[in-house]
């Protein structure tokens, strides 16, 4: 479990900065603001969701179903 978790911080860390990058770019792109909010959100939710995925996907111990997965990744976001 602690290396799960170890792997999401890590997987997360990295995958945060591509997030942080493409909402950038959408931010100077001058979209709507209903438009930049949902597509930052998505951005931020798909990049959390790959984060955890992959890690479920590294650690053989533990087994996470794609609507958990989901779930946390909103959660986080």
């Amino acid at each position: 479990m602690c290396l799960f978790l170890f792997l999401i911080f890590v997987f997360g860390s990295i995958t945060e900065f591509f997030s942080k990058a493409l909402i950038f770019l959408m931010k100077n792109a001058r979209l709507n603001r209903v438009l930049f909010i949902t597509s930052a959100a998505f951005v931020d939710i798909f990049f959390t969701f790959l984060s955890v995925y992959i890690a479920d996907l590294l650690v053989s111990g533990i087994t996470v179903s794609i609507l958990a997965v989901t779930l946390l990744a909103v959660l986080f976001f």
